[in-house]
């Protein structure tokens, strides 16, 4: 008998051996449904250690859900019938991973035949599954191959003479049943040709001993038609070196034989016409080389206008792309691409994915009209591409015919109109804002000159005064209003070059109000400077003309006795202007707004207060141009607060 020490040290290389081979130990009292582990065990079913809380339904529990009926009826099975257990089976580790087991048990019975306990090994097998499952799906894919190619595609043991698989195409190719040849192998041999059938025996394992076989013989049909087969195959050699089986494929070449036959036949009826018109031949080669030089030249030219055309389409400023005779896309070019959000491969099939869910109905009865007709197509619609953006798009294509008028598909292309459309709102907008402006003073000159000409205020001297004076105000409004135009759209067109030098910001701000003093004693409005002395690099005047723009806005919308204050201070990366008023205040939904052209807070302000309507557009515009940004905090009733900022440049 062995003592404690021998067997620790027997348990310790048990437990090494069972953790070298991935294996567990289990003991399982049938009586009392407790179940005893080895430490390896609980590793394998995904436990830590001493967790395993040792009864029957705990090891159940780890079971996969979908394997657990089919393990106990083995196990209840083996009980009964007094069997060897033998059962692969999932668990589900506490991760979540799936592993596979294989288990082994066997019961040992009491002297009433009563199974009284269960004694097993458990060892994972994932690794061996993953094999067998690749295995199987390669299996399928050789089989799928296989039964759908038209070559036969052939498994044989040449050293047994026996037929191990062959492909349905044998049944095509030779005329005869598959299961006949697995049931005589020399079917194969009895069907070639009598006169190659010695040679092909022959040949046949000479070369499959060499390791490669590539052949060609003929074979005669049940129903006598003869048939060419060019047949291949190679060794399949164990680690011995011996042949354990050949795969080959046979391929039936009859076509390209009598292409052959027919080729050599003509072959010998020319050289018999070369022997008789050697002249006429020489001609005729002559003619023919000039023909192929020609008809390379045009395949050069073809391939060159091919790649061309590629090239153009690639970098093709609009979409363009080609649809088959049913109107599924076939290609896109990298331009319809962008339009559509979508790549190359997302933009095969169904085109309509892209196009707006309002604009189908529509956009389909069109294409199918174009279609059956055979005409071009033309339409504008949206698009909305993978980030749900819209683009409006005008689509244009032409049918493709064959030589005998049908309809074989559809080449158009893709322009993206969205901001030309914007353009286009933006130009009728401003057209007729400008021309709403122009009429009215010009409407306001005319009645007044109109007046004055027809002599019917000749006896009221104070009346004609006061007609020429509105004459006067509203000609200073449309010098005014043409002047602020030009010079948004220079300034906008970057048609100004700014003068740029090194300027102080008292300097620009103290200029600005001297200018409007007058403007502002008139509205009883008091204009603040608090002095800050930093150095800019910009344009003076343009500066300058920015905060008379800013300042007289200021004045116009502020109540009297108020106060406007103009403030510079230094900033990290840039030099901050602010122009301050105590006036009524913009809402929320302006702020930004009041920056576009003819743009004012209210509708009668234009009236009422005077002025173009584009001051602050040319205060946008000289600033971007200088590099910074304009913009304006403002609270109802009680001011505005209007921002520019300049760049910072180091100072020489």
């Amino acid at each position: 008998m062995c003592n404690a020490k021998e067997l620790t040290k027997l348990n310790q290389q048990l437990t090494l051996a069972l953790e070298a081979t991935n294996m567990g130990i289990w003991d399982w009292d049938l009586l009392t449904n407790q179940v005893v582990w080895s430490g390896s065990h609980e590793r394998l079913f995904g436990l830590s250690p001493g967790t395993f809380p040792g009864t029957y339904e705990a090891v159940i529990a780890c079971i996969h859900p979908n394997d657990r009926e089919m393990v106990v009826l083995a196990l209840n099975h083996a009980r009964i019938e007094q069997h060897d257990f033998h059962q692969e089976f999932r668990v589900v580790w506490s991760d979540g991973s799936i592993h596979w087991m294989e288990s082994k048990g066997r019961c040992f019975y009491n002297n009433e035949a009563q199974a009284i306990r269960m004694l097993g090994t458990v060892m994972e097998i994932s690794d061996r599954k993953q094999i067998e499952i690749a295995l199987k799906d390669t299996q399928k894919q050789f089989l799928l191959l296989a039964e759908n190619i038209q070559d036969m595609l052939w498994i044989s043991n040449p050293l047994k003479s026996k037929v191990l698989y062959v492909s349905p195409a044998y049944e095509y190719i030779w005329g005869r049943n598959k299961e006949s040849l697995y049931a005589n192998s020399r079917e194969w041999v009895d069907a070639i040709h009598p006169e190659d059938r010695n040679y092909v025996e022959a040949v046949y394992y000479e070369n499959i001993m060499k390791g490669k076989l590539d052949e060609e013989y003929r074979i005669v049909r049940p129903d006598g038609e003869m048939r060419w087969i060019r047949d291949r195959g190679f060794a399949i050699k164990n680690e011995d070196g011996e042949v354990e089986c050949v795969i080959g494929i046979a391929q039936d070449i009859t076509k390209s034989k009598q292409v052959e036959d027919t080729l050599k036949q003509l072959n010998e009826e020319l050289e018999v016409r070369v022997q008789q018109r050697t002249l006429e031949i020489s001609k005729l080669y002559k003619q023919l080389e000039e023909e192929l030089h020609e008809r390379q030249r045009v395949e050069v030219a073809l391939r060159r206008s091919e790649a061309q055309f590629r090239s153009l389409c690639e970098f093709a400023p609009i979409g363009i792309f080609k649809a088959d005779a049913q109107g599924r896309n076939i290609y896109s070019n990298p331009r319809c691409q962008a339009i559509c959000g979508c790549t190359f491969e997302k933009g095969l099939g169904d085109w309509k994915d892209f196009v707006h869910p309002d604009d189908i109905q529509m956009m389909m009865a069109e294409w199918n009209a174009s279609i059956a007709a055979k005409q071009e197509y033309y339409s504008e619609v949206r698009f909305v591409n993978s980030h749900q953006n819209i683009r409006f798009c005008r689509v244009k294509s032409a049918p493709l015919l064959s030589d005998t008028e049908e309809l074989i598909g559809h080449v158009g292309i893709v322009e993206d109109i969205t901001e030309k459309r914007a353009i286009e709102e933006m130009k009728n907008e401003f057209i007729s804002i400008v021309s709403h402006e122009l009429r009215t003073p010009l409407a306001s000159i005319r009645g007044s000159l109109g007046l004055l000409a027809a002599g019917t205020l000749d006896d009221q001297p104070e009346m004609v005064k006061q007609m020429l004076d509105i004459a006067v105000s509203d000609t200073d409004r449309l010098v005014r209003l043409v002047n602020d135009i030009l010079d948004l759209e220079r300034l906008e067109a970057n048609n100004i070059i700014l003068d740029k030098r090194w300027c102080d910001t008292s300097d620009l701000m103290e200029k600005s109000v001297e200018a409007l003093q007058p403007l502002a004693a008139q509205n009883s409005v008091m204009l603040s400077i608090i002095p800050t002395s930093l150095q800019v690099m910009a344009d003076p005047d343009r500066i300058v003309q920015t905060l008379i723009n800013l300042i007289s806005n200021a004045i116009k919308f502020s109540p009297s006795t108020s106060t406007i204050t103009l403030i510079a201070e230094d900033l990290s990366d840039s030099i901050l202007f602010k122009v301050q008023d105590q006036g009524r205040g913009i809402p929320d939904d302006k702020l930004e707004a009041i920056f576009g052209r003819f743009q004012q807070v209210y509708v009668d302000d234009f009236r009422q207060k005077g002025g173009t309507g584009l001051g602050l557009a040319i205060c946008r515009s000289i600033i971007h141009q200088h590099g910074g940004r304009i913009w304006v905090e403002s609270v109802l009733g009680k001011g505005s607060v209007f921002y520019f900022t300049l760049p910072k440049s180091v100072h020489p």
